[in-house]
């Protein structure tokens, strides 16, 4: 929602069809999505769920003013605008990205291209107690199927009950409530 802010032309039209938000203004989208990130941070007493966003900008280019209020206003962003050659913009977004994960992402930007204008970064933490606890009785070490063919083992939680459960030949899917269920 924040990059559709700043598209145009073709490429805004084709976020809006991706995003289904033909026929909507913008004011009308970002209010939208804006009361959804708020809702969502507030659905369930037993759940902590912070949505953190952020634009960094590559100082030799800028960001159109309005582009920049409207994603701070709507989506509570951080602005800022960094040197993208210096290797200490890194470290700054991969510190705003501990802090707003509460340091279960230490970093996610390696090195900046020094060509590119703006970094869009999103940072979610979720911390939530389940709506069915499991038995730390039962968790034992098990195999886990990495994408590639590697295993790892791992500590594998076990419980029984009924849940939304769904599998193609790609995929096994269980949803897992948390708190009240909402999640």
């Amino acid at each position: 929602a924040m990059a559709y802010n700043g598209a145009v032309g073709d490429t805004a039209q084709a976020m809006a069809n991706v995003l289904d938000l033909e026929g909507k203004g913008l004011d009308e989208v970002n209010e939208q999505l804006g009361n959804l990130m708020v809702s969502l941070e507030q659905a369930d007493e037993d759940v902590l769920l912070e949505i953190a966003n952020s634009l960094w900008a590559n100082e030799q280019y800028g960001l159109a003013p309005d582009f920049a209020e409207r994603c701070r206003e709507s989506y509570d962003a951080e602005v800022a605008s960094l040197d993208f050659g210096d290797p200490g913009s890194a470290r700054r977004i991969n510190s705003w990205v501990g802090e707003k994960t509460h340091e279960k992402i230490d970093g996610i930007v390696d090195v900046i291209d020094p060509d590119s204008a703006l970094m869009l970064i999103n940072a979610v933490y979720f911390n939530g107690k389940w709506a069915l606890p499991f038995d730390p009785e039962l968790t034992v070490d098990g195999d886990f199927h990495l994408p590639g063919g590697t295993t790892v083992t791992v500590p594998l939680m076990h419980g029984r009950d009924e849940y939304s459960y769904f599998e193609n030949e790609d995929v096994q899917a269980v949803s897992l409530p948390y708190g009240e269920g909402r999640m």
